[in-house]
């Protein structure tokens, strides 16, 4: 919703019969919003779902059937994501009967509350980085606290699979995570471009540096998230600027907007080597991109 929003701003601030009342209402919009901190709730909200399922669980096995299969119907071997012996627990009546009847049952006896406690601690973990996030601003290094968190969640053997089969679930909680900071740096983007949007519009001219916009237009400059450090910007002799965010490797590439090999998705702005706020492509541009859509 963040990238949407982020998109149709930039279309919006195209449009030059803003004034500076207009876009202060929308830059307030955006200051409003926080993505990490909605991540760090959103965190909280999952640990109380994760205790009311395993209670749910606890006390009936269809229940258990229903929550630890939903994603499908598949036998338990394949679920767990190892081809061992998995000849034995067939898609058909009687496979069904022992991942349902044997395995739920011997799960919930056994092992439920060990996978509820390491469930809440992976939560826990990614909430704590999640929170902490929102202090240093650097992808960085949180992209290191949550890889290590997915790391330590996964089985390590055909035992654990079967002990903890929530395990599948840390890895997209923990790239959840890293959106959001992705998230937070399109935020940045977005409230530079607009109030540097406000000083062309009162000054005529775009300013020389991003300390220019304060206090007038913001109250600081605006984060880079991968980084942790001020958003880069440099102005054009044409009262145009570049404004970027050095992306997810951290490395400031001056703003070069090159498609990194293997990214899906030219338009997409984190397939580049630098994260740029879009600049108006030239007829030319457009003429070549109508073609490769042909």
């Amino acid at each position: 919703m963040g990238a949407i929003a982020r998109v149709y701003t930039w279309e919006a601030l195209q449009f030059e019969g803003w004034t500076d009342d207009q876009l202060a209402r929308l830059q307030a919009a955006w200051e409003a919003t926080s993505f990490l901190d909605a991540m760090a709730r959103s965190l909280e909200g999952e640990r109380v779902f994760s205790i009311v399922t395993y209670d749910m669980m606890r006390e009936s096995n269809k229940e258990t059937v229903s929550m630890l299969f939903w994603m499908d119907d598949h036998n338990l071997m394949d679920f767990l994501n190892t081809s061992t012996n998995a000849n034995l627990l067939e898609p058909a009546t009687e496979g069904k009967f022992l991942r349902n009847e044997v395995y739920c049952r011997a799960w919930r006896f056994a092992w439920l509350d060990q996978s509820l406690v390491r469930n809440m601690g992976s939560i826990q973990q990614l909430l704590d980085s999640c929170r902490a996030a929102l202090n240093h601003k650097s992808f960085i290094k949180l992209e290191q606290e949550v890889e290590a968190v997915a790391t330590r969640s996964q089985p390590s053997s055909f035992y654990e699979r079967i002990r903890f089969p929530e395990a599948v679930l840390t890895t997209p909680l923990a790239r959840a995570v890293g959106r959001a900071m992705r998230s937070e740096t399109e935020r940045s983007l977005v409230l530079a471009a607009i109030a540097l949007k406000r000083h062309q519009l009162k000054h005529r001219r775009v300013p020389e540096t991003l300390d220019a916009l304060v206090p007038e237009f913001l109250s600081s400059v605006p984060v880079d998230f991968m980084a942790g450090q001020p958003l880069r910007y440099v102005p054009r002799s044409n009262n145009t600027f570049l404004l970027y965010s050095v992306g997810e490797n951290g490395k400031d590439d001056g703003g070069d907007g090159t498609v990194l090999a293997g990214k899906p998705g030219a338009r997409n702005i984190w397939s580049r080597r630098d994260v740029l706020w879009p600049r108006v492509a030239t007829a030319q541009e457009i003429e070549a991109a109508e073609k490769s859509d042909e």
